[in-house]
């Protein structure tokens, strides 16, 4: 990916086509000339286990105090199985004087790009993926030492992977000897850079869910999410009030799982195909041809969010550019999320 730097004194570029510039969205609903990303998913202060990262508050009050809660560190668990709404009350109250935020999906898609490009992992025109997160304990800013072999769609492949790790996926605790710490020499192939002043978990680990919303007809299904609905045809199951427009990214529904029109131009989803469909038992899936990442747009009105990333167990289907659906609810303890900051 080409990169043009810009600042807030220039004229937003607004190209959607091949050989134009596009001003990345990511910066244009902040009117900032950058933006600050968590190096690591986050993590849940103080957790002892992987089984205690899991917490999802009761309540807005609960969530706006399980903000102090929050850490950015290497090495820790990451804070999972949160409703959406939760993780967007805490993101949201992290760093108020610093404008901190859930992760949206453009934002990924600034990620993602960057790491694509001379300012990431390219060099000579090749780009190196980044490297899988293969802990299975979810500790934030780990590597495999080994590159996944399996797409984690097989399953009766899966399930010799999990039996023998090391000979075939390399996925397990990041204790075992079988994934290597952030600032190791195996560690810094799952930066974002390739070095240590990358960004980590983009890729495995724990599955990002980032801050969209799907509309349908105007109205907003908030499912579990935990976010109040809009729309007479819609039931408020939430007690989240909807935050302003900046802090998340709008979509439409698409006509099917391939249906790349719904997609914002930027988020490093719908521009990376052609989509190729992978079968195994009775469903059906889709990878891009950028590194063979997870690819499956919003179509279906009872999950009108997306995570991206991928978790530990999807093997070579896991990736900066895996992007899926999902319901937003907190019931998943395989899905963490991500804080920006954009003062």
């Amino acid at each position: 990916i080409e990169i043009k730097f810009e600042t807030t004194n220039d004229v937003a570029s607004t190209g959607s086509t091949k050989e134009s510039w596009l001003t990345h969205p990511a910066f244009t609903a902040f009117g900032v000339n950058g933006i600050w990303v968590g190096k690591f998913e986050s993590g849940y202060k103080d957790a002892n286990s992987t089984e205690a990262a899991q917490f999802n508050p009761t309540s807005a009050d609960e969530a706006i105090e399980a903000a102090k809660k929050l850490q950015i560190k290497p090495d820790v668990y990451s804070w999972r199985g949160i409703q959406v709404a939760n993780a967007h009350l805490i993101s949201y109250n992290y760093q108020r004087d610093l404008d901190s935020h859930l992760m949206k999906n453009t934002e990924w898609g600034a990620v993602a790009y960057l790491t694509n490009s001379i300012y990431g992992r390219c060099k000579d025109n090749e780009c190196s993926e980044v490297r899988i997160n293969g802990a299975s304990d979810y500790k934030t800013g780990y590597a495999a030492t080994k590159e996944p072999t399996l797409d984690g769609l097989h399953n009766s492949e899966t399930v010799s992977c999990n039996e023998n790790p090391e000979a075939c996926n390399s996925f397990g605790t990041s204790t075992d000897g079988l994934n290597a710490l952030w600032n190791t020499e195996a560690g810094v192939l799952a930066s974002t850079t390739g070095n240590t002043s990358g960004i980590y978990d983009m890729s495995g680990g724990a599955i990002d869910r980032v801050f969209t919303m799907a509309m349908y007809n105007n109205n907003f299904w908030t499912e579990s999410s935990g976010f109040i609905g809009q729309g007479n045809d819609f039931a408020d199951k939430g007690t989240v009030p909807i935050p302003n427009k900046k802090y998340y990214d709008t979509y439409s529904f698409g006509k099917n799982l391939y249906d790349c029109s719904s997609r914002i131009l930027g988020d490093a989803i719908g521009e990376v195909g052609p989509l190729t469909k992978i079968s195994y038992g009775n469903q059906d899936a889709y990878v891009s041809s950028w590194f063979g990442d997870r690819i499956g747009m919003i179509y279906n009105r009872g999950v009108p969010f997306i995570y991206r990333g991928g978790n530990v167990s999807e093997g070579t289907s896991a990736g900066i550019f895996y992007g899926v659906f999902g319901t937003g609810g907190g019931n998943v303890n395989v899905i963490s999320f991500r804080v920006v900051l954009a003062p």
